[in-house]
């Protein structure tokens, strides 16, 4: 994880560098002007630092929050100007054309990137914080002495990074009004920067999450990132909350397989070897932080998530180059759940995708 934080933190130096000198270029040519231009842009980055690389322990919740939104901004200033320059610098290499109206052109839009930026920052950031339910009903074909399972699938709240305590709360009182059955957590809802206050935080409100069959976790890949492990059992334990590390728990006759995250053991053990107790009569669900399709035939639903749906536009359109099942619902090669998740990662924004808890009706013959 440290490496891919390295790397991301490079790109964006290269970007915000080349960004820099841009704006120095067509904006003012002095050399005190140049220098507050660069303290400006890159004293933003500093928040990037902070938020990718400390664990808060030594900020108050106001300084959290500043720089979770200072880092919303800032991407977006970035992301802008970065597209608005390249195509600008590209299409002047081909004509050939460098002139004083192009320089007042570029100014007008450099100036309405860093407006727009502060638009989108503060709108991606609220967006994020609106947390929608997402509604599937779908039918089974096999028997159970319950007509129905109504589920509430929860992912990727990132709690404490993205999610705060009232946000938190707001979560647990959705899922507690759909009056689920059972209650699924798909991982990743602590992370490697969620600290040890945060996680105390927790643990009165999600031990008020109730459902008539109980509450069952499984680990995300950000969970594993972590140094101390144990920490997040603590947490789980004391809110009473089930935890399936290739293991089970059964409802009837609904098998519920938690599955251990891809990254965190490769050599898991196959889903074949997982249900070898059930039978063709058992109702097969599987809970995979990563939606992976699995080779096996007796799965009747799976619920992952991890994907985030892309978060932040275009992004969303790149992930199904890697996750051929990136979000929503999917029939084939047996029906998936991949949910957008609760909160977000990296910054806490979202454009052109959505916040969201999930909620499934299963029905039987």
């Amino acid at each position: 994880m440290i490496i891919f934080k390295l790397f991301s933190l490079l790109v964006l130096l290269v970007i915000t560098f080349y960004t820099t000198v841009r704006y120095t270029h067509i904006l003012t040519q002095t050399r005190r002007n140049k220098i507050i231009v660069y303290s400006f842009i890159f004293g933003f980055q500093i928040l990037f630092i902070l938020r990718f690389f400390s664990d808060y322990t030594f900020q108050s919740n106001l300084m959290k929050t500043l720089i979770l939104f200072g880092t919303s901004v800032f991407f977006f200033f970035v992301y802008l100007s970065f597209l608005f320059f390249i195509t600008i610098d590209i299409i002047s290499f081909i004509k050939k054309k460098r002139n004083k109206e192009m320089r007042i052109i570029r100014r007008r839009i450099a100036a309405g990137c860093m407006v727009l930026s502060i638009i989108l920052g503060v709108y991606t950031n609220m967006h994020a914080k609106q947390i929608g339910i997402t509604t599937y009903t779908y039918h089974v074909d096999k028997k159970s002495s319950l007509d129905e399972l109504n589920i509430a699938y929860i992912s990727d709240i990132h709690l404490g990074t993205s999610v705060n305590e009232d946000e938190l709360k707001k979560i647990v009182e959705k899922t507690n009004d759909m009056k689920p059955d059972v209650i699924l957590l798909g991982g990743d809802i602590f992370d490697e920067n969620t600290t040890d206050d945060d996680l105390e935080m927790s643990i009165p409100y999600l031990s008020k999450l109730k459902s008539t069959y109980g509450v069952y976790y499984i680990y995300g890949n950000h969970e594993f990132y972590s140094d101390t492990q144990n920490r997040y059992e603590d947490v789980l334990n004391k809110a009473d909350i089930t935890i399936l590390n290739d293991e089970s728990a059964l409802i009837d006759n609904i098998a519920i397989i938690g599955r251990l995250d891809v990254r965190r053991n490769s050599n898991r053990e196959s889903m074949d070897e997982l249900a070898k107790e059930y039978n063709d009569d058992n109702i097969i669900i599987v809970l995979d932080h990563q939606p992976i399709v699995d080779d096996s035939e007796g799965i009747d639903l799976q619920l992952s998530g991890h994907t985030h749906n892309g978060q932040i536009f275009p992004m969303n359109l790149l992930v199904p180059v890697q996750y051929s099942h990136n979000y929503g619902f999917y029939e084939r090669p047996y029906p998936m759940v991949v949910s957008s998740g609760a909160g977000t990662w990296g910054i806490p924004s979202r454009l052109f995708t959505d916040s969201e808890i999930v909620n499934i009706t299963l029905t039987f013959n």
